[in-house]
């Protein structure tokens, strides 16, 4: 099965934020996951449209690593949003499952920023963090990854796939994978 992880860097919390980056990987359980993309969205364009900067966004990012802010504010390789549409919708035709870091977040300024059709569908958007939370509340799960840095948004992808992969191993060896008495088809 081909899923995707998306991690998006932004100026705000709110959906209207400004996308400063849109990090892409594609990956399976059982394959090596692919390097992925990084696309940047044109910020004049998303400023133009009216989209947001929250001061407390720009304070946080002040207070991060260089590496990151540098990949994050930088002006090279920026595309418009009908660009950025198109890659996605091609990178990932035929992914069956769209994972992120809370759709409520990700998902959703994604949304408010892309043209419709949106490479998922409703039905094919998974939550990393109710992941993590249902694979041990208790004990957080760290899985660093050699070579990546925070808050740059395909090593974010990175990161949160293994953590995917060892919150699929450890609930499978504990016997927590609920069978469901009936399938329900959408």
């Amino acid at each position: 099965m081909k899923e995707v992880m998306i991690d998006i860097e932004t100026l705000d919390v709110k959906t209207t934020a400004v996308i400063l980056s849109i990090g892409l990987v594609r990956f399976s359980d059982y394959d090596p996951m692919e390097e992925g993309i990084t696309l940047y969205p044109d910020m004049y364009e998303q400023l133009f449209q009216g989209r947001t900067i929250g001061q407390s966004t720009m304070e946080w990012w002040g207070k991060q690593e260089l590496e990151a802010r540098l990949d994050a504010f930088s002006s090279e390789k920026r595309q418009l949003s009908e660009q950025i549409g198109a890659t996605m919708a091609k990178y990932c035709d035929g992914v069956e499952k769209f994972w992120c870091n809370g759709p409520h977040f990700d998902i959703a300024i994604l949304e408010s920023y892309l043209s419709h059709p949106y490479p998922w569908r409703y039905n094919q958007v998974m939550d990393m963090r109710t992941m993590k939370k249902e694979c041990d509340p208790i004990n957080p799960v760290p899985v660093p990854v050699p070579g990546t840095t925070a808050h740059r948004a395909v090593d974010d992808c990175k990161y949160q796939i293994e953590v995917l992969r060892l919150c699929r191993d450890r609930l499978i060896r504990v016997g927590e994978v609920a069978v469901p008495s009936r399938i329900i088809k959408e």
